[in-house]
């Protein structure tokens, strides 16, 4: 291991140990705020805890001087501010991207470019060796593991907000928008009833075959109307649905395109949500339920989550939920018996 990887391993290790220390003894108790453990299986837990630590830092200082253990703090602390520095966009990323609430393909793209340029951008002049040293791994592990595909691009050109493709070169854009074009045919009848057609006669003209074609290309007018389509900047106080909010509103005038966005945006960024999906089916099958039918497990995970889901608004812009709701709430009765399969007898009471 380089000896600027060392340091920083070094002072993760430290600090993990300081934190063990800390809640294996009475000094928890005696801090404002508690310290974060880091866990191996969970994302971003190396931030928290340096961040848990830094806001803590002075009395855990004063408190380890008192015990005569003060090399169990991690130092410098400035070299632990640059490592959470470091560390924050990734945080900031992961959280967006790993949401289950709203859309988050359309955030691939403009993260991957921003994180870039965070980690090209020249280090300070008081930045450590070590952490210049790891803004450069962290930038080489960016490019050859956060690889980006057509579905990135193409929910960032449906994303109203970033359709012009900004971060992206003039060809890049062409290119995109021939992926649109190839895959509007599929998505159902477009705007026919906007579009003039060829005059019928009951002969055939002599000059047919050089005269143009009245029928505007469909693909491409939909593309030209999106592009022209007004948008409000964004503001603090935007829901974080409002793109299916806008695509809800565009069935009509953009009928194709609407259905595209819905296809692309119920993709998920990441892999987090269905991770939790698992984690949620360990807690429904257990030693004292073994024997539930799979058909019955999926029910029960999917009134978790048709209620997490309806308290955010989703359901309604996905009619599906409250079909499959339906669906499976045959009768109050099975409604209740499936709630009190997970919460218990005593919630009908």
């Amino acid at each position: 291991m380089p000896e600027e990887h060392q340091m920083v391993n070094e002072v993760l290790q430290t600090s993990k140990a300081l934190v063990r220390h800390i809640k294996a003894t009475t000094l928890q108790h005696m801090l404002p705020r508690k310290v974060k453990q880091e866990v191996d299986t969970r994302w971003n837990t190396v931030i928290d805890m340096l961040d848990s630590l830094l806001s803590v830092y002075d009395e855990i200082q004063v408190l380890l001087g008192e015990r005569k253990e003060d090399e169990m703090l991690p130092e410098p602390r400035e070299f632990l501010e640059q490592l959470v520095e470091l560390l924050r966009p990734v945080k900031q990323a992961t959280a967006e991207l790993s949401a289950s609430k709203f859309p988050t393909m359309h955030l691939v793209l403009p993260w991957r470019k921003k994180l870039e340029g965070f980690y090209m951008a020249a280090a300070n002049d008081d930045e450590a060796p070590a952490i210049s040293a790891l803004r450069k791994m962290m930038l080489r592990y960016l490019r050859e593991k956060f690889v980006i595909v057509d579905i990135h691009q193409i929910a960032a050109f449906l994303n109203p907000r970033m359709r012009t493709l900004k971060m992206l070169t003039e060809a890049e854009k062409r290119a995109v928008h021939a992926r649109v074009k190839a895959l509007l045919p599929v998505m159902g009848s477009g705007l026919s009833s906007l579009h003039s057609k060829k005059p019928t006669t009951s002969r055939a003209s002599t000059f047919a075959d050089f005269e143009d074609d009245l029928v505007p290309d469909q693909e491409d007018d939909e593309i030209g109307l999106y592009l022209k389509t007004s948008v409000p900047p964004s503001s603090a106080d935007d829901d974080e649905r409002w793109i299916l909010e806008f695509w809800k509103n565009k069935e009509t005038e953009l009928p194709r395109m609407s259905k595209l966005a819905k296809q692309i945006f119920a993709v998920p960024a990441t892999s987090t949500a269905c991770e939790r999906t698992f984690s949620l089916a360990g807690f429904v099958i257990d030693d004292r339920r073994n024997s539930l039918k799979p058909e019955k497990v999926d029910d029960l995970l999917f009134l978790k989550s048709y209620y997490a889901n309806a308290s955010a608004g989703v359901t309604e812009d996905f009619p599906e939920f409250s079909k499959k709701f339906n669906k499976v709430f045959r009768s109050g009765a099975e409604w209740i018996r499936m709630v009190e399969n997970i919460y218990g007898s005593e919630w009908s009471e």
